[in-house]
């Protein structure tokens, strides 16, 4: 009788075991996941807010060339240099 305790003992200690072994497992396996994507989360938050540099630098340049453009020569000159309009008097000589 004693030997069948024992046994059955034995039984429920590898069930037990298998048991906190699987949710253990359980547990490390999301843990890792969580950890992966946070460390994603976080190269795309540093990317992103280097992107956001480049953009507001681009932004800040082109409210210059927006307040540029509000003055008739400049826009005169630009449309000279850039887009080969002229004068009825001139000729555009492109060279390269």
């Amino acid at each position: 009788m004693a030997r069948k305790k024992s046994k059955k003992s034995i039984r429920r200690m590898v069930v037990f075991g298998a048991l906190c072994l699987a949710v253990n497992s359980t547990i490390i396996y999301s843990l890792f996941n969580t950890w992966t994507e946070i460390y994603e989360k976080r190269q795309e938050k540093k990317d992103l807010s280097e992107n956001l540099v480049t953009l507001k630098e681009e932004e800040e340049s082109l409210k210059v060339e927006l307040n540029k453009l509000k003055d008739p020569s400049y826009v005169a000159k630009y449309a000279r240099e850039k887009l080969f309009y002229s004068e009825s008097d001139e000729y555009i000589i492109k060279i390269k």
